[in-house]
């Protein structure tokens, strides 16, 4: 059995050329629950505004996940199917408000996954495990998702597709202060840049360049980014990046447990509350009390160096700030 501390999601992402972008997280093991239920989470965005946020509970007891995570299963009054293999991934869910097939074809299907557990002088940080899977493929399929009045939008799977995994053996909100997490898609480079903050302040950063062969990555890059720009620097060189918009495409909040277990009770009761507050307006004054974590996603247009256009798709999650 994996202990209470066992937290572990699968992500997602499509960008496509019509204004929508397309993330879903399956997290198998929520870092952000006392119950046993494994959540899919749906976010659609169509022009840089949030257009839906939708999400699907499964009992854990009713996951089958194959030993080695590349498939899982699920049949009930829903019904989820999910198949990685070297050169692709699949997956299908189905419920009475969602239809979703996904297939995301890999770009470098004889590459290994990059496999990266973060170093850091406090030793719980070195569970926590990054899996990249898929920095860079085509996303085809069909979603089809009931809106908040009963209609069904209806939307085509085709673009550029992404697909990595985290998981680990602490309790979040005691061990980071925040992360940054980025994908900046430069010509025919794409950078994933990532700055985590450890509640003791040792702040590690991890620089990933995908390209059309070979994925590297090093622990040891120093990134910086404020309100106009963004700038990395390692080994490999310096790259400096002009960002000229800025969209917050969302700004949620959300609970990581983190009482005594003597409180658990009491925790699963805020824990339901706060879920509350998401659909409840009347609630909506409560929330900011009821949860503890703050989660930012965003996207960014810019220029780099030489003056191409680049887009920038990122998340903050703030712990402890």
């Amino acid at each position: 059995m994996r202990s209470d501390a066992f937290f572990e999601w699968l992500y997602f992402d499509v960008h496509q050329t019509d204004g929508y972008d397309l993330v879903f997280s399956f997290h198998t093991k929520p870092f952000m629950s006392h119950f046993n239920v494994s959540i899919f989470d749906i976010f659609i965005y169509q022009n840089n505004q949030r257009l839906a946020h939708k999400f699907l509970l499964i009992p854990q007891d009713q996951l089958y996940i194959a030993p080695n995570g590349d498939q899982m299963q699920y049949r009930s009054d829903a019904t989820l199917f999910f198949e990685r293999k070297p050169e692709h991934a699949k997956l299908d869910i189905h419920a009475d408000w969602l239809e979703l097939n996904l297939l995301l074809e890999n770009d470098q299907p004889g590459a290994e996954p990059l496999d990266v557990h973060f170093p850091s002088q406090n030793k719980a940080l070195q569970s926590f495990r990054w899996l990249l899977f898929m920095p860079q493929a085509q996303a085809s399929g069909r979603l089809r998702i009931k809106d908040g009045k009963g209609q069904w939008l209806d939307i085509n799977i085709s673009g550029r597709g992404y697909h990595d995994a985290n998981q680990g053996a602490l309790n979040l909100k005691k061990e980071l202060k925040s992360w940054l997490w980025m994908k900046i898609y430069q010509q025919e480079t794409l950078w994933i840049a990532g700055r985590i903050v450890p509640r003791n302040d040792e702040v590690k950063n991890i620089l990933v360049r995908v390209g059309d062969r070979q994925t590297d990555f090093t622990t040891d890059a120093h990134i910086e980014m404020n309100e106009s720009r963004l700038q990395f620097e390692c080994a490999w060189g310096k790259w400096d990046f002009e960002l000229k918009e800025n969209y917050r495409l969302d700004d949620l909040r959300f609970l990581v447990p983190v009482w005594p277990a003597a409180l658990a009770p009491l925790e699963k009761v805020r824990e339901i509350l706060a879920a509350f507050t998401l659909e409840c307006k009347a609630l909506k004054p409560l929330r900011e009390w009821l949860t503890n974590g703050k989660y930012r996603r965003y996207r960014w247009l810019a220029k780099d160096a030489d003056g191409h256009e680049v887009e920038i798709f990122g998340e903050e999650m703030l712990l402890n700030d």
